[in-house]
């Protein structure tokens, strides 16, 4: 890591121990994803590319694509945000279980494993998808990824998703005034809730 350390570009990532399964502790460089507006950051590997697509960012590494969108809704809970991103794909992607608690002490969540074949695809694909609520604010990261590197790397996986964390300015809309001002990249928007 001494050569990576001279490059700028690298000097923000964080150096965080990974427990692997067989208990032998490995380093993984991780690096800080961080919404545009300062609504969010989440920690990502640092060999993971993010991609900016208007509505939603996709941040994606060789077998894995994370694709992570924030959405206004206020007085929306957090069941009616969850049921209406986990019908998303849900004829592609059926679930394997009902949904379950995924939270941190700073947030709550639901997260839900899905398994299916994409079309035109010959290889089965995991996906799980976390939904938190943070005050009239939602985000849903969505995780898609072989079942073989699912199961080899799950813990790497429920770091990524722990690392979820909102910025205090966040809080009753004290970030530049109005949280719906925020219209750049991961756009929040009002997601609609299904009848």
């Amino acid at each position: 890591f001494a050569a990576l350390a001279a490059d700028a570009t690298v000097r923000r990532f964080t150096h965080l121990p990974f427990v692997s399964r067989g208990c032998m502790v490995a380093e993984i460089l991780w690096c800080t994803f961080s919404h545009p507006d300062g609504i969010f950051t989440l920690k990502h590997p640092a060999a993971w590319a993010v991609s900016d697509h208007g509505h939603f960012a996709t941040i994606d590494g060789e077998l894995t694509t994370l694709a992570v969108s924030s959405y206004l809704q206020p007085g929306a809970s957090l069941t009616e945000f969850a049921t209406h991103r986990f019908r998303v794909e849900s004829d592609i992607y059926p679930p394997v279980g009902p949904p379950r608690p995924y939270e941190t002490a700073a947030w709550k969540g639901l997260a839900q494993e899905s398994r299916g074949i994409f079309p035109g695809e010959t290889e089965p694909t995991v996906r799980l998808m976390l939904c938190v609520r943070h005050e009239s604010l939602f985000v849903s990261m969505t995780l898609y990824t072989t079942p073989d590197d699912f199961v080899a790397n799950r813990e790497r996986y429920d770091t990524l998703f722990h690392s979820l964390s909102f910025s205090p300015d966040t809080a009753a809309g004290r970030r530049g005034g109005v949280l719906a001002r925020l219209l750049r990249f991961v756009r929040p928007r009002p997601f609609e809730i299904p009848k």
